[in-house]
């Protein structure tokens, strides 16, 4: 199982905080109605994606306890749809602390192997949880994202992608030629890792911007920026606002995973790209009130989503 905080205004709710979350993550283990049987080289592409994290642990000197099989569920796509409401490749639970893949979306091996790092990398970040007055157990940290207290956004969500492949970009380089031997990996998938995503180059422009302006080299920058992924450690993030200025932090926060369809998402998203590629700090002031104000656009609309009979 595992690690995780919980933080609770006092001992006895964090002590049965903790007993829930350990009754969830032991329900976690358990097969899922019409769950598919793991293959044999499920079983073994389970246990390499365990040695290539074992790499990330030593890089960044932290104890990483290796994913279980039985916490992996493979599900046909209509099953995986109506447990999660979702028609993705995969989704790492936070509470049950299970991974859930979409078996017929992952087309080929390269597509299985791809998919299990990119959500055990979720699973292995770092996790607090805390329980609310209304008694709802809510993952307040997972890795950079911050669940809100009182159900309004998830804040840094997309960093928290972003910090995810790159991730995945360290591990494909230290293996290109086995990935390229043994699942099949071709130059497209190779290239759609490297390209990072919907955010592109954007964490590492960040990174190299912060770099020039302390002074270090770009991977003891982005070796802060990697390893907060799995320790809770966020102050290096100030340095965010010394480089591009006030309040780009909360500009960054907005950021969602890139899945959220709504248009005034797509709007907000490309807004904030926008920002953060405009080198003139003058121009970048003067984008920032637009910002804001389609930022509370598409609050208003996502809050009215939730309020929809479905």
């Amino acid at each position: 199982m595992q690690k995780f905080e919980v933080t609770n205004t006092n001992l006895e709710e964090a002590e049965m905080t903790r007993t829930a979350l350990e009754q969830m993550r032991e329900a976690g283990l358990q097969p899922i109605e019409g769950e598919l049987k793991k293959t044999e080289e499920d079983g073994k592409m389970i246990e390499e994606v365990n040695q290539l994290l074992g790499i990330i642990a030593e890089r960044f000197h932290i104890e990483i306890i290796p994913i279980e099989p039985d916490s992996i569920h493979f599900l046909p796509a209509k099953i995986f749809e109506d447990y999660t409401g979702h028609e993705i490749r995969g989704l790492y639970y936070v509470k049950t602390g299970c991974i859930l893949l979409n078996d017929d979306l992952l087309r080929n091996k390269s597509e299985r192997v791809d998919i299990l790092i990119h959500e055990s990398l979720h699973m292995l970040s770092h996790h607090k949880f805390l329980a609310r007055d209304d008694n709802e157990i809510i993952a307040y940290r997972g890795g950079y994202e911050i669940e809100p207290t009182h159900k309004e956004y998830d804040r840094l969500e997309g960093l928290n992608e972003m910090v995810v492949v790159q991730l995945e970009r360290i591990l494909m380089s230290i293996y290109a030629d086995k990935f390229g031997k043994e699942y099949n990996f071709t130059e497209e998938d190779f290239s759609r890792i490297e390209r990072g995503g919907i955010y592109g180059d954007l964490l590492s422009s960040m990174i190299k911007k912060i770099a020039d302006q302390k002074g270090e080299n770009y991977a003891t920058v982005a070796d802060r920026f990697l390893k907060g992924h799995f320790t809770g450690e966020m102050l290096h993030l100030k340095d965010i606002e010394k480089v591009y200025g006030p309040r780009s932090l909360r500009i960054l926060a907005m950021l969602d995973d890139g899945h959220d369809p709504n248009p005034e998402m797509i709007t907000l998203r490309e807004m904030v790209l926008g920002y953060f590629r405009e080198e003139d700090a003058l121009r970048r002031e003067k984008m920032t009130e637009g910002i804001f104000n389609q930022f509370d656009r598409w609050l208003q609309s996502a809050r009215k989503e939730t309020e929809e009979p479905h």
